[in-house]
């Protein structure tokens, strides 16, 4: 059953240089919708929200992780998909 999680991301921009998000999203299986950014010279932070498949959205926030970001799960869904109409993830060619 798929799961929404809520995360909150900062990072020292000088440090994650790349554009997370995009990269997140090209290597797994989530859909993802970004509510807030405030990004500066000095730092970034980002409210968003994940959906997916459980492996995928823990796979999401590793690939987060590791590039230096600081997550912070704000909440966790249990997404009924038989009730809620999902977005596909799309795909790169």
């Amino acid at each position: 059953m798929p799961v929404q999680h809520e995360l909150e991301l900062v990072f020292p921009t000088r440090q994650v240089a790349r554009p997370i998000i995009c990269d997140m999203a090209r290597v797994t299986d989530v859909v993802f919708n970004l509510s807030r950014a405030s990004i500066s010279h000095q730092q970034g932070r980002m409210l968003l929200t994940l959906t997916g498949e459980p492996e995928s959205v823990r796979q999401a926030e590793a690939f987060f992780s590791d590039a230096g970001v600081v997550v912070t799960v704000t909440a966790e869904h249990m997404v009924d998909a038989a009730a809620a109409e999902l977005p596909d993830v799309p795909r790169c060619e």
